[in-house]
């Protein structure tokens, strides 16, 4: 017959405000409850269909997405080219089907180059005869994006064709693009083309392929594909991996920056000391959680781990927000967040909070100082009550009805806020466990919590008159397994516990002989046994 929690055991769980003491309010506030589904770096939310990243953050309304993400790293460079700033190839290998957020407009479906914002790409042409015409070809394009400050404009970069750095004046094409600028050709139409004949004057030669601003938001992507050189009478090509496929499969973290991954945790997570999964806010963006099980009147703890993307010119300005009332002391009130750069720790930020009610709201939001591209990055947000973990009913120490009331919500099956002592998410045996030997730092059997199981704890329990009677019992009462009664299980798990007059936890030096607890069990049911004739 299935045991069912005492009355006397479900209302003193039930009156407790120890169901807020030492508790932990706010989910998934590291933001590593689902960090290994964002597999599409840099971490992005997406759709949540095979190959993309969540749709959601667990527990949190908004958020841009969490990085890192990705364990593996690509190459530092782009084989056969090199170059500066922000670069790649993108897309990727499989399952990456969706190819944002470079290559998104257009009919190329073969992997590409990108430059994003200021930079270069070049490689030196060797095999050349000198006085022969070569034609180089190449095809381009922009990314179709990024209209962050609601102007209408999207980033649109200005691209420029260096032959042994002479610019050349046919690139872009002047018919199509007169004044430089690479206009995204949008969906499903062909990409630029430029062929530009030239006389070699040297067995080698280097072509450069320069981005810059242009108009339009500061966040542009100049795109490049299949650059070749080849004799005009025709011939082999002389460019080393003009196409970009030959080492596109290295490139496994996307979008495919160079040098990305673990070892290089950009583009958000790229200084300070914190190396876990982080939740980040790109240019406008929040992030938001309703909060239950508060006690209204009661102070709370509100913390949170913050930084700056160390990046791109311009500072993020954050705002927090509790039961809709803005955080008026957080960075010094102007909310403007500097990267801490380096090794060095996150910015800490913590405040008193005392709650109106059973249920608040945090909603943390940021925005561009400058309007341009700038990055909130958060981690280990937490709200907690200001009393001690493991203190279940509240007054300020540990005793059994602690053990009482933890035993109690073990045995009905439910997980009250603050009753997970072990922080795994659940609240079952593991955490009685955690009490006694962690928390209380004492030892199953230990009826007294005077910090040792020795003979003084039975003369309690069996003063208690309960063994084997099923009457129900509590800790003080010999329930040491917690299901509610005093019975020969108990001696069981006290004694696998390992505990019995060897002092406390913390002087612990032997085990008795397995032959003393065999004696000692021996004696005490005899005991009792003599104690139930008697009576």
């Amino acid at each position: 017959m299935r045991r069912m929690l005492s009355a006397t055991l479900l209302a003193t769980w039930l009156m407790a405000p120890s169901i807020l003491c030492g508790a932990e309010f706010v989910l998934n506030g590291d933001f590593e409850s689902n960090a290994e589904d964002f597999t599409v770096w840099p971490g992005y939310r997406q759709d949540g269909e095979p190959g993309n990243n969540p749709a959601e953050i667990d527990n949190w309304i908004g958020g841009s997405g969490i990085n890192p993400v990705n364990l593996q790293a690509n190459p530092n460079e782009i084989t056969g080219w090199i170059g500066n700033s922000g670069r790649g190839i993108n897309p990727i290998s499989s399952p990456h089907d969706v190819p944002a957020p470079f290559r998104d407009n257009g009919d190329n479906e073969t992997a590409v180059a990108f430059i994003q914002n200021a930079g270069s790409l070049a490689q030196t042409v060797a095999g050349l005869t000198v006085g022969t015409e070569y034609i180089l070809s190449v095809d381009y394009n922009s990314r179709n994006c990024c209209d962050s400050d609601g102007d209408g404009l999207n980033g649109v970069p200005l691209a420029e064709l260096l032959i042994d750095g002479d610019t050349i004046s046919d690139f872009p094409d002047p018919d199509l693009l007169p004044d430089g600028l690479i206009y995204p050709v949008g969906d499903f139409n062909p990409w630029y083309h430029s062929e530009i004949p030239f006389t070699a004057t040297s067995t080698e030669t280097t072509i450069e392929f320069i981005s810059s601003f242009g108009d339009g938001d500061n966040d542009f992507t100049f795109l490049l594909d299949n650059i070749s050189v080849i004799p005009a009478a025709g011939g082999d090509d002389l460019v080393v991996n003009g196409d970009f496929e030959a080492d596109a499969d290295a490139f496994p973290v996307w979008p495919g920056y160079v040098g990305g991954g673990q070892q290089d945790p950009k583009p958000f997570n790229n200084n300070g000391n914190n190396t876990s999964a982080i939740a980040f806010l790109q240019g406008t963006a929040s992030i938001e959680q309703e909060v239950a099980g508060l006690e209204a009147g009661q102070t709370y703890t509100f913390s949170m781990e913050y930084n700056a993307r160390n990046c791109c010119g311009d500072f993020p300005i954050a705002e927090i927000y509790l039961d809709g009332e803005l955080l008026e002391d957080f960075n010094d009130g102007d909310g403007f967040v500097e990267p801490v750069g380096g090794e060095e720790p996150w910015h800490y930020y913590e405040t008193a909070f005392t709650a109106t009610g059973s249920t608040t709201s945090i909603l943390i939001s940021a925005f561009p100082a400058a309007g341009g591209d700038a990055t909130f990055i958060i981690d280990n947000i937490s709200l907690r009550s200001d009393t001690l973990l493991g203190d279940l009913n509240g007054n300020g120490q540990f005793d059994a009805e602690d053990i009482d009331i933890l035993s109690g919500a073990v045995l009905a099956g439910v997980a009250p806020p603050g009753f997970d002592m072990n922080a795994d998410g659940n609240v079952d045996e593991s955490d009685r466990s955690t009490w006694v030997s962690d928390i209380v730092n004492t030892y199953f059997g230990d009826s007294n919590l005077d910090g040792e199981f020795n003979s003084a704890d039975f003369v309690a329990v069996f003063t208690a008159g309960k063994f084997e009677t099923q009457q129900e019992a509590t800790w003080g009462e010999g329930d040491w397994n917690g299901d509610g009664f005093f019975d020969s299980s108990d001696f069981v798990v006290a004694f696998t516990d390992g505990g019995f007059e060897i002092g406390p936890r913390e002087g612990v030096s032997a085990v008795p002989e397995p032959t003393s607890f065999a004696l000692l069990t021996m004696g005490l049911f005899g005991l009792l046994a003599v104690g139930r004739r008697r009576r």
